[in-house]
């Protein structure tokens, strides 16, 4: 497979292009952004290694061009020092995402890198869910719409796949809580408000747009359609089921190609 080396000094860059060789991928330095993105937008690359030291300066725009639709596709392992950590949180959201933590040795990196390939394909294997612009990428907590690539957490995927399912129609507050949170309705619901505010400006569900969410007081939220169009059914087939929200209609499934 050919693995992007990204970012270090040039002898970690060259420890890293021994690392890869010997695990039976072909390395190739990477020395800028601009040209990181151009080859991730050809698929020109299978994977991406960067190498983050912290007396070496960080690539220009690198945090930027991680959240680029770009690199939607892209495994992407990080080598990095412990104190780096705390710093990658938003970089390293999502499975096809992952770090390992100098120093290491080649048996541990060879093993990280094909887990977090064989993760990557058997998602390739996931299925679509598909709302009029939105396309919901399942296992990988991606939605792409209008252009953009948003990576959502866990829960904040789960709560916006239910206000999809269930467009035009009240999503109470206690229910979110009960299915997605597994909690009781009588706890603070400020976790459930948050997700929610979240999803509503990570997907644009505000006044303006096709879709928007607003609160229903007291009782919890509706996603409604701005300008529906007459026989369009924003790709909802009831007779499916959406998973983890029983008696729910889901979207139609499709798979990647």
């Amino acid at each position: 497979m050919r693995i992007a080396i990204f970012g270090g000094a040039r002898d970690a860059r060259e420890k890293a292009a021994q690392l890869i060789g010997r695990a039976g991928h072909f390395p190739e330095s990477i020395y800028s952004t601009e040209e990181l993105l151009r080859k991730a937008s050809r698929s020109a690359l299978d994977a991406v290694y960067l190498v983050l030291e912290r007396d070496s300066a960080r690539p220009t725009g690198l945090e930027h061009a991680l959240t680029r639709p770009e690199f939607a596709e892209v495994p992407l392992l990080i080598s990095t020092g412990v104190d780096e950590l705390a710093h990658l949180q938003e970089v390293l959201r999502g499975s096809d995402r992952d770090f390992i933590v100098r120093p290491h040795c080649p048996a541990e990196f060879e093993l990280r890198f094909d887990a977090l390939l064989e993760r990557t394909r058997r998602r390739s294997f996931q299925p679509i869910l598909e709302f009029g612009p939105y396309r919901f990428q399942m296992g990988r907590q991606i939605v792409q719409w209008s252009g953009n690539v948003v990576r959502l957490r866990r829960r904040e995927f789960e709560v916006a796949l239910i206000f999809f399912n269930r467009l035009g129609r009240l999503v109470r507050r206690d229910e979110l809580l009960r299915s997605i949170w597994r909690r009781t309705s009588n706890e603070p619901s400020r976790l459930v408000d948050a997700a929610v505010s979240r999803v509503r400006i990570s997907l644009g569900l505000v006044e303006g747009g096709t879709y928007m969410l607003t609160s229903v007081y007291r009782q919890g939220y509706r996603l409604d359609r701005t300008d529906p169009i007459d026989g369009e059914t924003d790709g909802v087939d009831i007779s499916h089921r959406a998973a983890g929200f029983p008696g729910e209609p889901r979207g139609e499934a499709m798979r990647l190609s």
